[in-house]
């Protein structure tokens, strides 16, 4: 007989097959090297039984190897559960026990546990505990115990009990590389079948095929997990029901009719068993629930626009655009579609992160879900703080300012491949704005990676792959000790300039000075000013009128020459808008009023034969003023615009002022053949602007 904590320590040594001293064991069981050595002898002297023995090396420590037939006797060993079940343990092990029959006789229970009554009334006291906060009623009546309530709550029990044992990671890894072996070490023998789950596998992978979507790690595993749930039941003639009115809602869905037609064809024949309406009914309701990849459809066009409400709102409470806006939007839109359904199906999740989250971007967390949860009132949907703090994720990713990237090759890793992964690759380019985040993928994308197309993987979750690319695990926030392991892979980051901080920091602390005095009107503009002084750049003086030039307002980046034709007037707005908001001077919400007008057909916005000059008042979504300026290889001929369009100048203005000098001077160009000829047939922003440059010095 060997404790739990001897049976952690084997699993541990045949999942890792690696060197462990008796100095690491003890330091993470907590627990003295005199304790573990015993422990180590006591698992020897089991394990000569079974003719397999400790490797030992004076430097490294032991390890633990074997041929097939050796695993084989040490998983028959290790599923000898009565053994070796710790209190925790035999509660779990009782709990799905429960799970899985109707009902148990109580000396049933004290039989296969081999306990007391005393012990079993203790346990069962526990127990009850766990399944109220699971939204179920352990019951005990006439000498039997069973758990009553909705057979939803039951299903999501037991698949929690069993990712604890396994998590998607390790199963998917069982599922994904043959020579894997973590799954044969686990108590699952009668869950884990590997010619059922390979087989169930390939059905999920056809669904998804099929559906046109793609499931994340979470979403492969919760799927194949209740399918296994289901047959068992099935096979002890043990049915359950749904609400008909639900089924009914569902049975209209092409995921259920799709669904309906695998379960016939594939999984029933494989099976030999018959699955009711019901049964179908609850796999739909985990693929409407499951995370997955963003395919835009007739469907999606009301999530789509969700996202952009959201987005749009946020930037409207930040006054700034969000960086990424576009991929943020597609994200977020993908994410609310099952987010939606599992609030309308009660299906509430936890995120592993909220703690964190609170403490880091407390703020936002407040900010997203009451934005959320009032752009969602019309269609009777609230969010809770958990599912908000998934959406404060995306909305994250696009708050702060990302810098260029280089040649370093990075691929992110998370179990969908988005949310968490948008956050890291943000915290990333903070500490290394020379790397270059080449993929970000969930954890069954990880067999296409290669070397040539990838030098680090960075994860947020355990990786059991035996990858030839190097790799580490961290938070997506990144702890101080996360950052510690990335310096080790990827060196230490390039420090600050020490001048530059040393002013900053001195402006900081004038600026609190003069705040205990006086209030301060603008504090930005002070900052500027008192940066310029102590930079030895004074040549600004308190009653001169700032000077906004065309190149101030018309920097190089935003002039783009001989763009393809767009096809929509959605996509054309969208050229002139992308560089100002690179430039954080407008966000989403100009973007869609420049849209609206440009769709009404009475809009101001050509003011010359070829030219368009889309702009709009400074009411919504506007931070800063600037000017783009974009040419075309063809000219736009749209329905929505009355004459063939070759230029387009578009205009952000935070007042009435700052772009009166600058436009003038666009005017003056407009009006000059000269400089109209040069304009259509350049290819080169730099000449462009260096035109500009020029002008702008003669009239100053």
């Amino acid at each position: 007989m060997i404790s739990s904590r001897q049976k952690k320590i084997l699993e541990q040594l045949i999942q890792h097959q690696d060197f462990f001293t008796v100095e690491q064991l003890a330091k993470q069981y907590g627990v003295s090297q005199r304790t573990i050595r015993h422990d180590l002898l006591s698992l020897e002297s089991c394990l000569k039984e079974k003719e397999i023995a400790f490797i030992r090396h004076r430097k490294h420590g032991l390890k633990l190897e074997g041929d097939n037939l050796q695993w084989q006797r040490l998983q028959g060993f290790l599923e000898q559960k009565t053994q070796y079940l710790s209190p925790e343990s035999r509660l779990k092990e009782m709990a799905k026990l429960l799970l899985k029959s109707s009902e148990i006789e109580f000396e049933g229970l004290m039989e296969e546990f081999r306990i007391s009554d005393k012990t079993l009334i203790g346990d069962l006291a526990g127990l009850k505990s766990w399944f109220h906060v699971k939204n179920l009623k352990l019951v005990r009546e006439k000498g039997k115990v069973k758990i009553n309530g909705r057979e939803l709550y039951k299903r999501e029990a037991y698949l929690s009990l069993i990712k604890e044992e396994a998590t998607e990671e390790k199963i998917l890894d069982y599922l994904l590389n043959d020579k894997s072996k973590d799954m044969n070490v686990l108590q699952l023998k009668e869950w884990f079948q590997p010619e059922e789950m390979h087989y169930l596998f390939q059905v999920v992978s056809e669904l998804e095929k099929t559906l046109s979507i793609g499931f994340s790690d979470n979403g492969y595993v919760a799927l194949i997990l209740h399918m296994f749930l289901s047959l068992e039941r099935l096979k002890a003639k043990h049915f359950v029901a749904m609400d008909q009115d639900l089924l009914k809602e569902l049975q209209n869905s092409k995921e259920f009719k799709t669904v309906e037609s695998m379960v016939r064809t594939r999984i029933e024949p494989y099976f030999n068993i018959e699955l009711p309406l019901s049964e179908i009914g609850y796999i739909t309701q985990h693929i409407l629930t499951a995370q997955k990849d963003y395919q835009k459809d007739k469907e999606d066009v009301e999530c789509f626009q969700l996202a952009k409400k959201i987005v749009m709102e946020v930037e409207k409470n930040y006054h700034k655009p969000l960086l990424m806006s576009e991929q943020i939007i597609n994200s977020l839109a993908m994410h609310l579609k099952p987010a939606i359904y599992r609030v309308k199906y009660d299906r509430r999740i936890c995120n592993p992160l909220f703690t964190q989250l609170q403490k880091e971007y407390g703020q936002l967390l407040e900010v997203v879900l009451i934005i959320t949860n009032k752009i969602l009132e019309p269609i009777g949907i609230e969010f809770d703080q958990q599912e908000a703090s998934y959406i404060a994720m995306h909305i994250g990713a696009g708050l702060h300012q990302q810098l260029p990237l280089s040649n370093r090759k990075v691929a992110i890793v998370c179990s969908s491949g988005l949310g968490t992964s948008n956050i890291l690759q943000r915290r990333l380019l903070d500490m290394y704005p020379d790397v270059n985040i080449v993929k970000k993928c969930s954890y069954k994308d990880l067999k296409d990676l290669t070397s040539k197309e990838v030098d680090i993987v960075i994860s947020t979750i355990d990786i059991f792959y035996n990858l030839t690319i190097p790799w580490i695990k961290v938070s997506p926030l990144l702890s101080q000790e996360d950052e510690e392991k990335i310096k080790k892979i990827l060196g230490m980051p390039e420090k600050n300039d020490a001048r530059e901080l040393e002013i900053i920091h001195t402006v900081n602390e004038v600026i609190k000075i003069i705040e205990k005095n006086e209030d301060i009107k603008n504090r930005a503009t002070l900052s500027k000013h008192l940066i310029q002084f102590f930079k030895g750049a004074h040549s600004y003086t308190e009653n001169t009128k700032p000077f906004y030039g065309i190149t101030q307002l018309l920097p190089e980046k935003s002039i783009i020459l001989q763009a393809e034709t767009p096809s929509t007037v959605e996509k054309l707005i969208s050229l002139g808008t992308i560089p100002l908001k690179e430039r954080e001077l407008i966000g989403l919400e100009y973007e869609e009023k420049l849209i609206h007008m440009i769709n009404s057909p009475n809009h101001h916005f050509v003011i010359s034969k070829g030219i368009l000059f889309p702009h709009a008042s400074n009411e919504t979504g506007v931070w800063g003023t600037g000017f783009s300026l974009v040419t075309f290889k063809k000219p736009v001929r749209l329905q929505e615009i009355s004459t063939p369009i070759w230029l387009m100048i578009t205009l952000a203005a935070e007042d009435n002022e700052k772009h009166v000098e600058a436009l003038a001077l666009l005017i003056d160009a407009l009006n000059d053949e000269f400089f109209l000829r040069i304009l259509k047939k350049s290819h080169n922003s730099k000449d462009i602007y260096d035109w500009f440059q020029r002008r702008e010095g003669a009239l100053l």
